[in-house]
C-alpha cells in the first residue's frame, strides 16, 4: 500500500543530516560536561589502548611461542629424524629440512636431534654472524653449521661442517671423544617426560650470541630421543620496543622469576643487562611495577615517588608446556590528559566554526560519494546474475571508497577466475570419472596401463610420462614410456617394453634407495612434486641430465605418484614430466591443485591394475585346474591317453578355420570376444570331464 511505504532518504542527504545532528549533540554535551567527559574519555582511551597493546603483545608472544612449539612438535614427528647419525651427518635425510627451516625463519638459532644412545645431530644458523662464527671457530662466510656426534666410548667422535649460503662446504673439524651428551642437557628429560607434547624451557642466555632465548623440545616416536628448537627473543624485543603507548609509556615483558626479557625504549633504563632481575632497574617505572606485581594487581592507578599518577595493566601468558610470562603496559596519566586541557578551552569556539564549514562541505562531498555507492550497487547486481562485465566506479577522492571499489573489482575478478577454475576442475573431474569407468571395464593389462599414463598426461598437460611396475626382485620396471616432444611411445598396447634398466628399490647394502625420486616415492608412499630437477639437491638426477644432453631435451618439472590399491601394498609408480602451460606450451611446475586429481587417478589405476592382476591369476588357476582334471582322465585309460589334450587343440584349429571363412554356410561364424574364445576353450578341455560325471555320477574311479 502506498500509505505504508517506508520513507528512504538519499545518501548525501542522510550523511549531511547525520553530520549536522552529531555536531549539535556533541556541542551541547561538550558545553555541559566538557571537564567530566574529557577526563573520562582520557581514562577510557588509556584503558582501550592498554587493552589493545596488551592483546597485540600477548598475540605476538603466543604466535612466536606457539610457532616454536608447533615446529618442535612437527620436527619430533618426522620419520626421517629416526635415521641413525653417521659420520659428519651432512647426508642425514633430515638435514635439508633443518637447513631450509632455519633459512626461512630469522628468529630460529638452531634445530637438533638428541638420541637415546647419546648421538646428536644439530644445524646452527650462523648467518655470517661474527659472534656465532667466533664461538664455533667457523670460517668467514659461514651460513649454516652441521654438528654431528655418534659412536660409543673410544669410537665416539664429533664432526663440524661449515656451509656457505649456497650449501658449499667451507671447512670441517673433528673432535675425538667429545664430552657432550644430549641426554644430560636440561631440555632432554622434560621432553622425554612430556607424553609426546612439546615443552618450553625457561628463558636463558645463549652462550655464542649472548642474547636471551628459549628452547622448545619434543620426544621422538618410540622414545628414541628428543627434537629441539632454539629461538632468540630478538624479534620479540624489537616488537615490544616498537609498541606505541604514550610519550613516556611502554611495555615490559618478564619471566616467572621477574627477569626482564624485553622492555620498551628506556622504560627501565638503558644500561639494564639482558635477563636482569626487575629489582636491578632503578627507574620510577620499575619501582611501581615491582609493587604492582607484589600485590598481585592486574589494573592499577598508582602514584610514583614524585607524586605523578601512573596507569598500569598486567597480563599473564602461559601455554601448555611453557613457563608463565608477564606482560605489563605502563604510562603516566598526564600523557593522556595534557592535550585534553587545551581541547577544553577551544571546544565551544570550534564547534560553531565546524558546523558552518562542515555542513556545506559534507553536502558536496556526500553527493560525490553517493555516485560511488550507486556504481558499486550496480556492480553487485551484475555479479548477482554472474555477469562479470563492466568495471564500475574507476576513482573516488575518498580513500576508503576508492579502496572499496578496488577491492570490489578484485573480488569480481577473483570470482570470475574462480568460476573459470571451477569449470576447468569440473572438466577434469568428468575426465577422471570417465577414466575410472574405462579403467574398471578394460581387461587388457597393457591397454589398461596405457590408459592410466595417457589419462594422467591429459589431466596435467604433461609432455611425457613413465609408468613403473614393482617386480618380485624389488625393482621398478619401466612398463610404458611416452614423450610428445621426442616422439617416444614404447610399451602399453604395443606390447614392447622399454629397453631401460629397472630402478633398484634398495642399494647394495640393502638400505632403501632414497636418492632416486621414484624409489623414494614408493618407500615413503608419498607424492613428490619437483618444480625444477636441475635445482633439486634431494634426489639424484644425473641420469636424467645425461639423457637430456644426448637428446637436446630438458626434463624440468616432475610429478611422481605411488600406485597403491586401497588396503594393499604399492604396486608401482606413475611419473609425469614437464607440465605445459595451456596455450603456450611453456614448461611450468605441476599445479598442486591438479596434483590431487592425479593422486585420485593413481588410486583408481592401482586398484584397477590390482584387480586385473587378481582376475588374471584366477583365470590361470582355473585353467590349471581344468588341465589337471583332463590330464587325470587321460592318465586313467591307456587306450585314450592324450585324448583330452588333443581335443582342445583340434577344436581351436577347427574354430579358427571356421572364422576364416568369408563365404558359404560358415561365413557368419564368429566369436564375439576373447571371453567367448575362452569359454569355447574351457568347454573343449572339459568335454570328457562332463561325460565322466554323466556316466558315473558317483565320481571317476
Amino acid at each position: 500500500m502506498i500509505g505504508s511505504r517506508r520513507v528512504r532518504l538519499r545518501f548525501h542527504i542522510s550523511i549531511t543530516s547525520a553530520i549536522l545532528a552529531v555536531i549539535v549533540v556533541v556541542t551541547a554535551a561538550a558545553i555541559a560536561n566538557v571537564y567530566y567527559s574529557s577526563t573520562h574519555a582520557a581514562k577510557e582511551a588509556a584503558s582501550s589502548l592498554f587493552s589493545e597493546v596488551s592483546a597485540r603483545v600477548l598475540d605476538q608472544v603466543d604466535r612466536q611461542m606457539g610457532d616454536t612449539l608447533f615446529l618442535a612438535d612437527l620436527g619430533g614427528r618426522l620419520p626421517a629424524g629416526l635415521a641413525s647419525v653417521e659420520g659428519d651427518g651432512v647426508t642425514h635425510p633430515v638435514v635439508p629440512y633443518l637447513i631450509d627451516t632455519l633459512a626461512n625463519d630469522g628468529s630460529l638459532y638452531s634445530l637438533y636431534f638428541g638420541y637415546d644412545n647419546g648421538d646428536f645431530l644439530q644445524v646452527i644458523a650462523a648467518r655470517q654472524d661474527s659472534r656465532v662464527i667466533g664461538a664455533h671457530k667457523a670460517p668467514d662466510g659461514t651460513w649454516m653449521i652441521v654438528r654431528a656426534i655418534s659412536g660409543q666410548d673410544d669410537d665416539r667422535a664429533q664432526y663440524w661442517t661449515f656451509l656457505d649460503q649456497g650449501g658449499t662446504v667451507l671447512g670441517t673439524a673433528k673432535d675425538a671423544r667429545p664430552g657432550y651428551d644430549p641426554r644430560q642437557r636440561g631440555w632432554y628429560k622434560p621432553a622425554m617426560d612430556s607424553a609426546d607434547q612439546p615443552v618450553l624451557s625457561p628463558p636463558y642466555l645463549f652462550n655464542s650470541l649472548q642474547q636471551p632465548g628459549i628452547t622448545a623440545s619434543r620426544r621422538l616416536p618410540r622414545q628414541a630421543g628428543v627434537f629441539g628448537v632454539d629461538i632468540t627473543l630478538a624479534d620479540l624485543n624489537g616488537f615490544i620496543g616498537g609498541q606505541r603507548v604514550s610519550a613516556n609509556g611502554g611495555v615490559v615483558l618478564l619471566d616467572d622469576k621477574r627477569r626482564v626479557l624485553a622492555a620498551g625504549r628506556d622504560l627501565l633504563g638503558a644500561d639494564l643487562a639482558a635477563l636482569a632481575p626487575l629489582a636491578e632497574a632503578k627507574t620510577p617505572m620499575a619501582a611501581v611495577l615491582a609493587g604492582i606485581l607484589t600485590r598481585g594487581e592486574r589494573d592499577a592507578t598508582v602514584m610514583d615517588g614524585a607524586g605523578a599518577s601512573l596507569l598500569a595493566r598486567v597480563s599473564i601468558w602461559q601455554a601448555a608446556g611453557g613457563q608463565p610470562l608477564t606482560v605489563a603496559v605502563l604510562a603516566p596519566f598526564d600523557d593522556f590528559t595534557g592535550h585534553i586541557r587545551d581541547m577544553q578551552r577551544q571546544m565551544v569556539l570550534l564547534a560553531g566554526v565546524v558546523a558552518l564549514v562542515v555542513v556545506p562541505l559534507a553536502l558536496l562531498l556526500s553527493s560525490r560519494m553517493a555516485g560511488t555507492v550507486r556504481g558499486l550497487a550496480e556492480e553487485a547486481e551484475r555479479v548477482r546474475h554472474f555477469d562479470f562485465t563492466g568495471r564500475g566506479p574507476e576513482d573516488s577522492f575518498i580513500e576508503e571508497f576508492y579502496s572499496l571499489a578496488q577491492a570490489f573489482r578484485s573480488m569480481k575478478d577473483s570470482l570470475a577466475a574462480k568460476a573459470q577454475a571451477l569449470e576447468i576442475a569440473q572438466v577434469k573431474l568428468e575426465k577422471l570419472v570417465g577414466l575410472g569407468i574405462a579403467l574398471s571395464a578394460e581387461r587388457d593389462s597393457s591397454k589398461l596401463m596405457e590408459m592410466i599414463l595417457m589419462g594422467a598426461k591429459d589431466l596435467t598437460n604433461a609432455d611425457g610420462g613413465t609408468l613403473y611396475i614393482r617386480t618380485e626382485d624389488e625393482t621398478l620396471r619401466f612398463q610404458i614410456l611416452r614423450n610428445d616432444t621426442l616422439g617416444v611411445a614404447v610399451g602399453g598396447a604395443s606390447g614392447e617394453l622399454p629397453d631401460i634398466p629397472a630402478v633398484a628399490l634398495f642399494d647394495a647394502e640393502g638400505k632403501p634407495n632414497h636418492r632416486n625420486v621414484v624409489s623414494h616415492c614408493v618407500h615413503e608412499e608419498v607424492t613428490v612434486n619437483i618444480a625444477d630437477a636441475y635445482d633439486s639437491t634431494q634426489f639424484d638426477f644425473s641420469g636424467t641430465k645425461v639423457f637430456d644432453e644426448r637428446n637436446g631435451y630438458r626434463s624440468q618439472s616432475f610429478l611422481t605418484v605411488p600406485l597403491k590399491p586401497r588396503g594393499g601394498e604399492i604396486i608401482g609408480a606413475l611419473q609425469l614430466i614437464n607440465a605445459r602451460m595451456p596455450g603456450t606450451n611453456d614448461i611450468v611446475a605441476f599445479d598442486p591443485a591438479i596434483q590431487s586429481f592425479v593422486e585420485a587417478l593413481a588410486a583408481q589405476a592401482a586398484t584397477a591394475l590390482y584387480n586385473r592382476e587378481l582376475l588374471d591369476a584366477q583365470e590361470r588357476l582355473m585353467d590349471s585346474m581344468i588341465q589337471i582334471i583332463a590330464g587325470a582322465i587321460d592318465a586313467k585309460s591307456p587306450y585314450t591317453g592324450g585324448h583330452c589334450e588333443r581335443v582342445p587343440e583340434l577344436a581351436l584349429m577347427l574354430a579358427e578355420a571356421a572364422e576364416a571363412h568369408t563365404e558359404g554356410p560358415l561365413a557368419g561364424f564368429r566369436f564375439g570376444s576373447a571371453e567367448a574364445w575362452r569359454e569355447f576353450r574351457i568347454g573343449a578341455w572339459l568335454h570328457d570331464g562332463g561325460k565322466m560325471l554323466v556316466n558315473n555320477p558317483n565320481g571317476v574311479e
